[in-house]
């Protein structure tokens, strides 16, 4: 019967551990288009709210340490079957957050490119009547305004 207990309680915190990691996937998505936007403010709720969902789901793997899983996912399926679909959904968020990670680098490097081109920084890339790359702009230079 204690096996029995086990076994469920088990169960309860995958589902629950499944459903932390559905709202992860909906922060990530919904943080992918504030990047897109620009929205700080949706950046920094998204931030705050990611951080606690990551404490909800190391607070269930610390949970679900105190039982013998390799020995449940052996015996019984349906452990088996929901450990693998926290995985799946737990690699569809990491890869989401990559995805995330690489959108906020080329944001930052666009806006880092057009700030360096109106302040005419001479390290700026623009572009000549040909198509060819130069660094030194002119953009800006012998307007007396």
């Amino acid at each position: 019967m204690d096996d029995l207990a086990n076994v469920s309680h088990v169960i309860d915190l995958l589902n629950e551990q499944k459903g932390n990691l559905a709202q992860l996937s909906l922060v990530l998505t919904n943080e992918l288009a504030a990047i897109s936007s620009r929205n700080a403010d949706s950046l920094t709720d998204s931030a705050t709210t990611k951080l606690d969902i990551l404490k909800k789901v190391q607070n269930v793997d610390k949970r679900l340490a105190h039982y013998g899983l390799a020995k449940m996912i052996q015996s019984v399926t349906e452990v088996d079957e929901l450990i693998k679909e926290v995985k799946d959904e737990l690699a569809a968020c990491q890869k989401q957050n990559d995805i995330n990670a690489h959108a906020a680098h080329q944001t930052h490097v666009a806006v880092n490119k057009v700030k360096d081109i109106l302040l005419g920084s001479k390290l700026s890339l623009t572009y000549d009547k040909k198509g060819a790359a130069t660094g030194n702009s002119t953009l800006g230079k012998g307007i007396k305004a």
